[in-house]
């Protein structure tokens, strides 16, 4: 199964990086009318499970703890950290989930108090396309 991206109303396309297209980010959102941005990933599972993949980012990052929870029947993992971009350190929200034999993260750039409640207006979003 597949799953269908989320309703882009607001957001565009943003410019992605060599580097960024290397580490297998297959999209970035940005809007001029909301503070959230976020990255969007996919990658094979190479024999990786969801639980033993997120536990092993979420220490590189230096999370505190992953959570699960489950939107529209897909299951997520994730956790809270902190990112650096072009010198500044960002909160972030990250979600991994099973996509078939991929797994793909939406990494969710948090500015405030509206972005948590925008990138979960985007989570609630999330379903599996019929094949």
């Amino acid at each position: 199964m597949k799953y269908t991206k989320y309703n882009k109303t607001a957001y565009r396309s943003g410019v992605q990086s060599a580097e960024e297209l290397e580490e297998d980010q297959v999209g970035y959102y940005c809007s001029d009318s909301s503070p959230l941005d976020f990255d969007v990933y996919q990658w094979a599972k190479d024999g990786d499970t969801l639980e033993k993949y997120v536990i092993e980012e979420a220490r590189l990052y230096e999370a505190e703890r992953v959570d699960y929870r489950t939107v529209n029947d897909i299951l997520l993992a994730f956790y809270y950290s902190h990112e650096e971009y072009d010198g500044q350190m960002y909160p972030v929200v990250n979600y991994i989930f099973e996509n078939d034999d991929d797994l793909m993260e939406l990494v969710f750039w948090l500015d405030g108090e509206i972005a948590v409640r925008q990138a979960d207006q985007i989570l609630s979003t999330l379903h599996r396309a019929e094949s």
